[in-house]
Protein backbone atom coordinates (compact mmCIF):
# COMPACT_ATOMS: atom_id res chain seq x y z
CA UNK A 1 0.00 0.00 0.00
CA UNK A 2 1.03 3.60 -0.28
CA UNK A 3 2.18 5.52 2.31
CA UNK A 4 -0.81 7.80 2.28
CA UNK A 5 -2.71 4.84 2.67
CA UNK A 6 -4.25 3.74 5.68
CA UNK A 7 -7.19 1.14 6.56
CA UNK A 8 -10.15 1.07 9.13
CA UNK A 9 -12.66 -1.55 9.42
CA UNK A 10 -14.60 -0.99 12.24
CA UNK A 11 -17.79 1.27 11.90
CA UNK A 12 -17.33 2.44 15.90
CA UNK A 13 -13.99 3.89 14.84
CA UNK A 14 -13.29 7.09 16.86
CA UNK A 15 -12.34 8.82 13.15
CA UNK A 16 -15.58 7.44 11.12
CA UNK A 17 -17.68 8.99 14.34
CA UNK A 18 -16.00 12.12 13.91
CA UNK A 19 -16.08 12.15 10.15
CA UNK A 20 -20.19 11.24 10.71
CA UNK A 21 -20.45 14.28 12.70
CA UNK A 22 -19.74 16.20 10.07
CA UNK A 23 -22.93 15.41 8.36
CA UNK A 24 -24.58 18.37 10.78
CA UNK A 25 -24.36 22.21 10.10
CA UNK A 26 -23.19 23.00 13.58
CA UNK A 27 -19.81 20.64 13.46
CA UNK A 28 -19.29 21.82 9.84
CA UNK A 29 -19.16 25.60 10.83
CA UNK A 30 -16.73 24.59 13.90
CA UNK A 31 -14.75 22.15 12.13
CA UNK A 32 -14.60 23.80 9.17
CA UNK A 33 -14.83 20.73 7.11
CA UNK A 34 -17.85 18.75 5.26
CA UNK A 35 -18.62 15.74 3.46
CA UNK A 36 -19.44 14.76 -0.49
CA UNK A 37 -19.82 11.81 -2.29
CA UNK A 38 -20.32 11.19 -5.84
CA UNK A 39 -17.33 10.24 -8.01
CA UNK A 40 -18.42 13.38 -10.17
CA UNK A 41 -18.49 15.57 -7.23
CA UNK A 42 -15.70 14.16 -5.87
CA UNK A 43 -13.47 14.88 -9.18
CA UNK A 44 -14.28 18.61 -8.51
CA UNK A 45 -13.72 19.01 -4.99
CA UNK A 46 -10.25 17.72 -6.15
CA UNK A 47 -9.65 19.99 -9.52
CA UNK A 48 -10.42 23.02 -6.70
CA UNK A 49 -7.82 21.47 -4.11
CA UNK A 50 -10.83 21.10 -1.42
CA UNK A 51 -10.30 17.75 -0.39
CA UNK A 52 -7.94 16.13 2.29
CA UNK A 53 -9.28 12.97 3.23
CA UNK A 54 -10.88 10.26 1.03
CA UNK A 55 -12.85 6.89 2.28
CA UNK A 56 -12.83 4.48 -0.20
CA UNK A 57 -13.36 1.15 -1.03
CA UNK A 58 -10.81 0.33 -3.74
CA UNK A 59 -7.40 1.81 -2.85
CA UNK A 60 -6.73 1.80 -7.07
CA UNK A 61 -9.09 4.80 -7.15
CA UNK A 62 -7.99 8.23 -7.43
CA UNK A 63 -4.30 7.21 -7.59
CA UNK A 64 -3.14 10.95 -8.07
CA UNK A 65 -4.51 11.93 -4.71
CA UNK A 66 -1.65 12.94 -2.37
CA UNK A 67 -3.92 13.80 0.53
CA UNK A 68 -4.83 11.04 3.14
CA UNK A 69 -6.69 7.94 1.72
CA UNK A 70 -8.35 5.49 3.96
CA UNK A 71 -9.53 2.18 2.67
CA UNK A 72 -13.16 0.90 4.68
CA UNK A 73 -15.71 -1.40 3.82
CA UNK A 74 -19.19 -0.30 2.36
CA UNK A 75 -20.81 -0.27 5.92
CA UNK A 76 -18.52 2.63 6.65
CA UNK A 77 -19.55 4.43 3.47
CA UNK A 78 -22.99 3.77 3.79
CA UNK A 79 -22.88 5.48 7.63
CA UNK A 80 -21.61 8.49 6.14
CA UNK A 81 -23.30 8.73 3.07
CA UNK A 82 -26.44 10.88 2.48
CA UNK A 83 -27.70 8.94 0.00
CA UNK A 84 -26.79 5.01 0.10
CA UNK A 85 -26.92 4.27 -3.42
CA UNK A 86 -23.90 2.51 -4.89
CA UNK A 87 -21.31 4.60 -3.29
CA UNK A 88 -17.82 4.04 -3.26
CA UNK A 89 -16.19 6.74 -1.64
CA UNK A 90 -16.96 9.97 0.72
CA UNK A 91 -14.26 12.69 0.57
CA UNK A 92 -13.63 15.19 3.67
CA UNK A 93 -13.32 18.57 2.15
CA UNK A 94 -12.15 21.86 3.79
CA UNK A 95 -13.81 25.32 3.78
CA UNK A 96 -11.44 27.46 1.95
CA UNK A 97 -12.73 30.80 2.20
CA UNK A 98 -14.46 32.61 5.08
CA UNK A 99 -18.49 31.88 4.55
CA UNK A 100 -19.38 36.26 4.74
CA UNK A 101 -17.73 38.39 2.63
CA UNK A 102 -16.87 41.65 4.77
CA UNK A 103 -15.32 44.00 1.78
CA UNK A 104 -16.10 45.01 -1.76
CA UNK A 105 -14.39 42.68 -4.28
CA UNK A 106 -13.49 43.15 -7.95
CA UNK A 107 -16.57 41.32 -9.23
CA UNK A 108 -18.45 42.45 -12.14
CA UNK A 109 -21.87 40.48 -12.18
CA UNK A 110 -22.62 38.79 -9.34
CA UNK A 111 -26.02 37.11 -8.47
CA UNK A 112 -27.73 37.87 -5.24
CA UNK A 113 -29.99 35.84 -3.67
CA UNK A 114 -32.70 36.69 -1.03
CA UNK A 115 -33.23 33.21 1.16
CA UNK A 116 -33.66 30.94 -1.01
CA UNK A 117 -34.84 27.91 1.29
CA UNK A 118 -34.73 24.78 -1.27
CA UNK A 119 -31.17 23.42 -1.33
CA UNK A 120 -31.64 22.02 -4.87
CA UNK A 121 -32.75 25.30 -6.24
CA UNK A 122 -29.49 26.99 -4.77
CA UNK A 123 -27.25 24.33 -6.01
CA UNK A 124 -29.42 24.80 -9.72
CA UNK A 125 -29.01 28.50 -9.96
CA UNK A 126 -25.06 28.13 -8.88
CA UNK A 127 -24.41 25.88 -11.75
CA UNK A 128 -26.24 28.34 -13.77
CA UNK A 129 -24.27 31.35 -12.54
CA UNK A 130 -21.09 29.15 -13.25
CA UNK A 131 -22.46 28.38 -17.11
CA UNK A 132 -23.27 31.76 -18.32
CA UNK A 133 -19.75 33.77 -16.49
CA UNK A 134 -21.27 35.09 -13.84
CA UNK A 135 -18.29 35.78 -11.59
CA UNK A 136 -19.85 35.10 -8.07
CA UNK A 137 -22.85 34.77 -5.64
CA UNK A 138 -23.88 36.41 -2.75
CA UNK A 139 -26.30 34.51 -0.42
CA UNK A 140 -28.52 36.58 2.28
CA UNK A 141 -27.48 34.34 5.75
CA UNK A 142 -31.22 33.70 6.27
CA UNK A 143 -30.34 31.65 3.02
CA UNK A 144 -30.16 27.82 3.00
CA UNK A 145 -26.47 26.79 4.25
CA UNK A 146 -24.36 26.60 1.51
CA UNK A 147 -22.53 23.28 2.19
CA UNK A 148 -25.55 21.16 3.01
CA UNK A 149 -25.42 18.08 0.83
CA UNK A 150 -28.43 18.60 -1.39
CA UNK A 151 -26.86 22.34 -2.31
CA UNK A 152 -23.23 20.11 -3.41
CA UNK A 153 -25.44 17.81 -5.35
CA UNK A 154 -27.39 19.42 -7.06
CA UNK A 155 -24.34 22.37 -8.44
CA UNK A 156 -22.91 18.89 -9.30
CA UNK A 157 -19.93 20.24 -7.68
CA UNK A 158 -19.90 23.80 -9.50
CA UNK A 159 -19.47 25.18 -6.15
CA UNK A 160 -16.22 24.42 -6.11
CA UNK A 161 -15.64 26.59 -9.46
CA UNK A 162 -17.35 29.74 -7.97
CA UNK A 163 -16.93 32.03 -5.20
CA UNK A 164 -20.26 31.43 -2.96
CA UNK A 165 -20.21 33.84 0.04
CA UNK A 166 -23.10 35.05 2.60
CA UNK A 167 -23.95 38.60 2.68
CA UNK A 168 -24.67 40.54 5.96
CA UNK A 169 -24.17 44.24 4.64
CA UNK A 170 -25.85 45.51 1.58
CA UNK A 171 -24.34 48.48 1.16
CA UNK A 172 -21.59 46.10 -0.73
CA UNK A 173 -23.89 46.34 -3.40
CA UNK A 174 -23.56 49.89 -3.78
CA UNK A 175 -21.42 50.05 -6.99
CA UNK A 176 -23.21 47.54 -8.79
CA UNK A 177 -26.84 48.56 -11.28
CA UNK A 178 -29.35 45.76 -9.72
CA UNK A 179 -31.65 44.01 -11.49
CA UNK A 180 -34.47 42.78 -8.75
CA UNK A 181 -36.41 40.05 -10.47
CA UNK A 182 -40.11 40.52 -9.65
CA UNK A 183 -43.87 38.72 -10.28
CA UNK A 184 -44.85 42.11 -11.37
CA UNK A 185 -45.69 42.65 -14.83
CA UNK A 186 -45.51 46.85 -14.34
CA UNK A 187 -41.98 46.58 -14.14
CA UNK A 188 -39.64 46.05 -16.97
CA UNK A 189 -39.87 43.59 -19.39
CA UNK A 190 -36.31 41.20 -19.30
CA UNK A 191 -35.83 41.63 -22.80
CA UNK A 192 -36.30 45.42 -23.17
CA UNK A 193 -33.28 45.46 -20.48
CA UNK A 194 -30.15 47.19 -22.54
CA UNK A 195 -27.06 47.48 -20.74
CA UNK A 196 -23.32 48.69 -21.39
CA UNK A 197 -20.80 46.41 -21.39
CA UNK A 198 -18.52 49.06 -18.28
CA UNK A 199 -21.66 48.73 -15.88
CA UNK A 200 -21.15 46.15 -12.70
CA UNK A 201 -24.83 44.21 -12.72
CA UNK A 202 -26.15 42.63 -10.12
CA UNK A 203 -29.10 40.44 -10.91
CA UNK A 204 -31.35 39.49 -7.29
CA UNK A 205 -34.21 36.89 -7.13
CA UNK A 206 -36.07 36.43 -3.80
CA UNK A 207 -37.31 33.02 -1.82
CA UNK A 208 -39.32 30.64 -3.05
CA UNK A 209 -42.58 32.04 -1.46
CA UNK A 210 -42.44 35.59 -0.83
CA UNK A 211 -39.94 37.00 -3.65
CA UNK A 212 -37.60 39.73 -2.66
CA UNK A 213 -37.50 41.43 0.89
CA UNK A 214 -38.61 45.06 0.38
CA UNK A 215 -35.17 46.56 2.05
CA UNK A 216 -34.08 45.92 -1.75
CA UNK A 217 -36.44 47.92 -3.08
CA UNK A 218 -35.31 51.11 -1.90
CA UNK A 219 -31.73 50.64 -2.66
CA UNK A 220 -30.00 53.18 -5.14
CA UNK A 221 -29.24 51.98 -8.49
CA UNK A 222 -32.32 49.15 -8.86
CA UNK A 223 -34.70 48.10 -11.75
CA UNK A 224 -37.64 46.18 -10.86
CA UNK A 225 -37.46 43.37 -14.17
CA UNK A 226 -40.25 41.12 -14.86
CA UNK A 227 -40.04 37.90 -17.04
CA UNK A 228 -43.03 37.86 -19.27
CA UNK A 229 -44.86 34.61 -19.47
CA UNK A 230 -47.87 33.26 -21.62
CA UNK A 231 -50.68 30.56 -21.21
CA UNK A 232 -51.56 32.27 -17.98
CA UNK A 233 -48.57 31.39 -16.16
CA UNK A 234 -47.63 33.65 -13.30
CA UNK A 235 -44.08 32.90 -12.94
CA UNK A 236 -41.26 30.44 -13.27
CA UNK A 237 -39.22 28.50 -10.17
CA UNK A 238 -36.31 30.42 -9.20
CA UNK A 239 -34.02 28.73 -11.04
CA UNK A 240 -35.40 28.52 -14.02
CA UNK A 241 -35.61 32.28 -13.90
CA UNK A 242 -32.32 32.69 -12.65
CA UNK A 243 -31.29 30.47 -16.02
CA UNK A 244 -33.44 32.76 -17.93
CA UNK A 245 -32.29 35.66 -16.97
CA UNK A 246 -28.24 34.50 -16.96
CA UNK A 247 -29.01 33.16 -20.62
CA UNK A 248 -29.99 36.90 -21.07
CA UNK A 249 -27.37 38.66 -19.82
CA UNK A 250 -25.29 36.61 -21.16
CA UNK A 251 -26.20 37.15 -24.86
CA UNK A 252 -26.22 41.25 -24.36
CA UNK A 253 -23.48 41.75 -22.92
CA UNK A 254 -21.66 40.11 -25.81
CA UNK A 255 -23.66 42.45 -28.42
CA UNK A 256 -22.12 45.07 -26.34
CA UNK A 257 -18.30 43.63 -26.73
Amino acid sequence: MKNNLNKIISIKNEKINYFYKLKQKKYILKEKLFLIEGKNIIIEALKNDYVETILLLDQNDYKDFKGQKILVNQKIIDKLSFNKIGNQAIAICKIKNDLFIENKQNFKKIIVLDKIQDPINLGLIIRSTLGFNFDAIYVLDQSVFLYNNRVISGSQGTIFSLPVFYLKDLNLLDEYQKYLFLIDPKAEKLLDIKIIKENKIALVFGNEGKGISDKFLNLKNSKKVYIETANNLDSFNVAISASIALFYFQIISKNNL
